[in-house]
């Protein structure tokens, strides 16, 4: 209606210091990944919080895995075993592109949810998938 064509937003935008947060001495975590995020407990209905770590409590690496590159999480101490995985992108809501969290875990960072940055928006999307997720656990089966 004004004339002016919307820019379409890129995950690659969304992610642009999650590199240089990685290899920050001391780390730090990327600024979009900052702040309170929300998604949907399937096992309890309800929405929870997702809330980044002290950093100090935490060691971040960027790590590729099925064609994403992941922002991994571990303990600051840990030197085995299975972290944690986000990764955002970019999706369609209401005609408006917003931030989606994608969550995983496991070795294979398998995919667990997507998170929002609205307590209704996770409630309205509940279960959803937008089928660009990382395969998930019960795919391999």
């Amino acid at each position: 209606m004004t004339g002016i064509k919307p820019a379409i937003l890129t995950d690659t935008s969304l992610n642009t210091d999650v590199s240089s947060s990685v290899k920050a001495s001391p780390q730090r975590w990327p600024s979009v990944y900052q702040g309170t995020w929300y998604y949907y407990e399937s096992y309890d209905k309800k929405v929870d919080t997702l809330k980044p770590e002290k950093i100090s409590a935490v060691k971040l690496t960027y790590l590729k895995i099925q064609k994403i590159n992941w922002l991994d999480i571990r303990g600051a101490h840990q030197t085995a075993g299975d972290g944690s995985y986000e990764y955002l992108r970019y999706h369609y809501y209401n005609g408006r592109q917003i931030p989606v969290m994608m969550m995983a875990g496991g070795a294979g960072a398998w995919f667990d949810g997507n998170a929002y940055q609205s307590k209704e928006i996770a409630n309205q999307m509940k279960d959803f998938t937008f089928g660009d997720e990382s395969k998930s656990q019960e795919d391999l089966d």
